[in-house]
């Protein structure tokens, strides 16, 4: 998650933790995030619906996301 998040947003991997804060933390405006979210769905073959766009405040909201659907 932190290497597609490092790349997507070209943000230091070395900053981005389970406890980052999307958009306090790292600054994603909400083109970062639609575009983090395909990225996802292209790494893994899945859909992430985007009315769940809204729960994703940390990045361990997505880790834990992505664990109970991949």
């Amino acid at each position: 998650v932190r290497d597609t998040i490092s790349e997507v947003c070209m943000i230091d991997k070395d900053i981005i933790s389970e406890d980052s804060g999307l958009v306090s933390d790292l600054g994603l405006n909400s083109f970062e995030m639609i575009n983090l979210i395909i990225a996802f769905e292209e790494k893994l073959g899945i859909e992430i619906d985007d009315e769940e766009l809204p729960e994703f405040e940390t990045v361990g909201d997505i880790v834990t996301y992505l664990e109970e659907r991949a």
